[in-house]
């Protein structure tokens, strides 16, 4: 686009025609049939002759000659399956209406097929075996419509499924023997994840990525998982569920014996709800059918229906109740028999080694747990990996590693409702249900010390869910999961000004004392409105009692809430020295945001906030907004100590994110003050701008690497290693990238010497489902491209011979990253090379190969089996 020089991808284009006739309906058609065929061809087919060069006057619209270009005078081609799949002779996003009711249906059935799409916006999860020769990914994603084969639309239901990834770091299916990793000639289907016709589908290959060959083109629901906990659940009954909720601090059965205690909590949105009523609700939360029973099927809140031939997503010719509920922002957290942390390793804790070698814990299976807008956070077995001695047959998977079956793998141990969920699940079953977020967001698994004993803890919140009803809010909340099957609540809250709780909760040491840290958030999911004023509360992780709440001191006319939240150990003494986060929201109407630090090097008592970066530093006449920061920093130290900070700007909460008004930025800073010696404030001058830094190296060596597209897979040239012509220039207090158009909502990350980070691209039309993303790959020192191209990809340079450009970024395509830690990343077969996974919003799992900075490849040092 000239005007706003922000480049786009049209993905589809929808054409609905009022009150067409003649060579108006004509043009209508043809801009669908050119807008939306398939992808995977250069043009729709069976076009001779099309498009003509001059038609006659279009006579829905003016009276004169030749005031129409195009094909509008022609009729369309002969109906091909790349733009008429339905054979009826119209292009497939094409709609026409001519009354108000056929209007209504027009736009309803073009925006649900938009829905129809798979989408996501969390990531995925990986579980790896202990030497890393195989890892499981964990794949989360929803469907916002689905159709049933007589037509009825299903909304928002949710998926949890997983497939291998081998020594190569490729993502594998479980094709032929179930929970067995068979590598031998490919046995288990290679894939890749592309776009086709505009939805999310697979590339299998037909051998390995050294011949590169396309095979076939799948669904995502026909690759064959490792497991799929959603059809786990939509196969069992709803009775046989070990559901639990917070009644009174206590975990108790979420059943109909129930209904009286929760009838009072739903009686506060709706009076006329007793007992009778508000069981029928419970059995429809639980997964019931209730379109017979003769007590509940006229009941408003039970309605909404979710059964359905379960062939098309679970090899099984059996229509049922779909059960679990859509996942949106929730990455799945893992815990196995793997120690959750290193404090045995990072700070010599022997009562921590004794801890994780107990035969409890090394005994105890793999779970994963992902919250869902059905009300729950859910609990799915993901099995043990095994290490097997047959190459061909490397690994397996198992219930736990002292139970060698399978049946319990996929399954839901258990599901955990928060107290201040239940008044919102009311409408969950309503016909008319827009969609209400409830436990929306990610968790964090840590092993602390509770009352002097090691424990496993679940932190959770509700994040989008709970916007303030009555006396019930958002929630933050922790459950003991040290035997994970048998779990039990330490404790839930809301925070005091019933806010959101949207800044992610860390965990924080303070001396010997474990504390949840968390922020105020925004009063409304779109982050338009907060609370009078802006609060850290650090609450203690025993009981959630409050130990210290820091309200920042802001200007009358500013109004926010608190980013994610990042709390580091700089000097390894085994005691965080500060936390980092910054905030958004707005001043005196316009979009602002500050990067903070709290010192707690001294203790919690004498801990206060200051500013780390000022951004209001960094408007300009033409940009006089300073950007907001949501996502979380990250950190490293350099050879010489200097404590570095990297965090980006932006947000993206609601539809008017997607005009950026302002400029986003990824920066990164030294900062001498995390130990409380200083409180300085940097400002945009006190930092290098290396946005334009060109980056030139002479190419030594190239790899060829398998990439797929929807028609075709290939072996593409990326350069390897290279021979820098530019040296890096090492900046003295730190750098800013400049972001046009971009904003940052993820947690960046530094590997290797490089950091990564996702921007996000809003479409150019703001009423456009979704945008795209890109990878920036800078050099921690230097803020620039590193010589030796850090991501492995045919864009990452301006070509692979002689001298060349390094960008600094390279695009990802489709899709909205996720909020949180954006990656999970798996150590590639060299010490130089490693792979992110990255899922984005279109469903889409991204792999991303990549190479450490010189100097900085990892090598084995020795190993001790105990």
């Amino acid at each position: 686009n000239s005007k706003t020089g922000i480049s786009s991808y049209v993905e589809a284009v929808y054409g609905i025609g009022l009150w067409l006739g003649g060579t108006g309906e004509k043009s209508l058609k043809q801009v669908a049939m050119y807008g939306a065929f398939d992808r995977s061809k250069t043009w729709p087919d069976g076009l001779t002759g099309y498009p003509t060069a001059t038609c006659s006057y279009v006579d829905d619209c003016c009276s004169g000659t030749n005031c129409g270009k195009g094909s509008s005078c022609a009729s369309l081609p002969t109906s091909s399956s790349d733009w008429d799949k339905d054979g009826d002779g119209k292009p497939d996003t094409f709609y026409s209406a001519s009354d108000a009711s056929e209007i209504k249906e027009a736009v309803k059935t073009a925006i649900f097929d938009i829905l129809r799409r798979a989408s996501s916006g969390s990531t995925v999860a990986t579980l790896a075996s202990r030497t890393g020769i195989s890892s499981l990914v964990i794949q989360p994603y929803f469907y916002p419509k689905y159709q049933r084969e007589d037509g009825t639309e299903l909304g928002w239901i949710g998926f949890l499924r997983s497939f291998w990834i081998d020594l190569s770091q490729n993502l594998r299916e479980d094709t032929v023997e179930k929970f067995i990793l068979n590598i031998l000639n490919t046995i288990d289907k290679i894939f890749q994840f592309v776009i086709v016709d505009d939805q999310t589908k697979t590339a299998v290959l037909q051998g390995g990525t050294d011949t590169c060959q396309l095979e076939e083109v799948k669904e995502i629901s026909e690759l064959k998982a490792v497991f799929d906990s959603g059809c786990w659940l939509a196969n069992i009954t709803a009775n046989s569920r070990n559901i639990k909720y917070n009644k009174n601090g206590v975990l108790t059965d979420f059943t109909t014996s129930e209904a009286t205690t929760l009838s009072t909590v739903w009686q506060t949105v709706d009076s006329t709800i007793d007992s009778t009523k508000a069981g029928c609700i419970i059995r429809y939360l639980r997964g019931e059918d209730l379109s017979s029973d003769s007590t509940c099927k006229n009941l408003d809140y039970v309605q909404r229906p979710r059964e359905l031939n379960i062939n098309s997503f679970c090899s099984i010719n059996q229509t049922k109740t779909w059960k679990l509920g859509d996942i949106i922002h929730s990455t799945p957290s893992v815990v196995s028999d793997q120690p959750v942390n290193i404090y045995h390793i990072k700070y010599s804790d022997s009562t921590y080694a004794d801890f994780i070698k107990s035969s409890s814990y090394k005994n105890r299976p793999s779970l994963t747990f992902v919250g869902a807008n059905d009300g729950m956070l859910h609990a799915f077995r993901v099995g043990t990996i095994i290490n097997q001695a047959d190459p061909e047959k490397p690994s397996k998977l198992q219930n736990a590693p002292d139970d060698t079956g399978t049946d319990k793998i996929g399954q839901e141990e258990w599901a955990f409702i928060p107290k201040n969920a239940i008044p919102y699940l009311i409408w969950y079953g309503k016909s008319d249900y827009c969609h209400v977020p409830t436990v929306d967001y990610r968790t964090i698994v840590v092993d602390a010390k509770v009352d002097g004993t090691w424990k496993t803890l679940l932190v959770g919140s509700m994040g989008f869910g709970g916007k303030a009803l009555g006396s019930y809010s958002s929630s933050v909340f922790v459950l003991d999961i040290t035997d994970p099957l048998n779990p039990s609540l330490l404790w839930e809250r809301t925070l005091s000004d019933q806010t959101l709780t949207l800044s992610f909760p860390a965990v924080t040491k303070i001396g010997s004392n474990w504390y949840v840290v968390i922020g105020s958030g925004p009063s409304s999911p779109d982050g338009t409105s907060f609370a009078s004023s802006t609060k850290v509360y650090f609450l203690n992780i025993k009981d959630g009692t409050s130990a210290k709440e820091i309200t920042i001191s802001l200007e009358s006319n500013v109004y926010t809430a608190v980013g994610d939240i990042m709390p580091v150990d700089v000097d390894f003494d085994y005691s965080d020295d500060a936390i980092y986060f910054g905030l958004y929201g707005s001043k005196s109407g316009k979009t602002w945001g500050m990067f903070y630090r709290i010192i707690l090097k001294n203790g919690l008592a004498s801990a206060s906030a200051s500013k780390a970066i000022d951004l209001e530093t960094f408007k300009t006449s033409t940009y006089n907004e300073a950007p907001p920061v949501f996502a979380a920093p990250t950190f490293t130290k350099d050879e010489t100590d200097n404590f570095w900070v990297f965090f980006g700007t932006g947000k993206y909460l609601a539809q008017a994110d997607k005009t950026i008004s302002y400029k986003n930025y990824l920066i990164g800073f030294k900062d001498p003050c995390w130990n409380g010696s200083c409180s300085n404030t940097y400002s945009k001058g006190n930092l290098t701008d290396t946005t334009t830094t060109t980056v030139q190296a002479t190419v030594s060596e190239i790899k060829k690497l398998c990439s797929c597209s929807g028609s075709s897979c290939g072996l593409a040239d990326v350069v390897y290693d290279t021979t820098p012509v530019t040296s890096i220039q090492e900046v003295t207090r730190g750098w800013y990238y400049e972001l046009t158009g971009e904003a940052i909502i993820s947690q960046p990350a530094v590997y290797g010497g490089i950091v990564d980070a996702l921007s996000f691209v809003p479409p150019a039309d703001i009423c456009a489902y979704e945008g795209s993303s890109n990878l920036l790959a800078l050099y921690y020192k230097s803020g620039t491209a590193y010589p030796r191209p850090a991501v492995l990809s045919s864009l990452a340079t301006s070509g692979t011979q002689g001298t060349i450009t390094v960008y600094s970024k390279i695009s990802l395509g489709r899709g909205v990253p996720p909020f949180g830690n954006p990656f999970q990343i798996t150590q590639g077969i060299t010490s130089r090379e490693y792979t992110k996974f990255i899922q984005v919003s279109a469903g889409i799992v991204l792999r991303v190969q990549q190479q450490v900075a010189s100097g900085y490849e990892s090598r084995f040092i020795s190993w001790i089996e105990k």
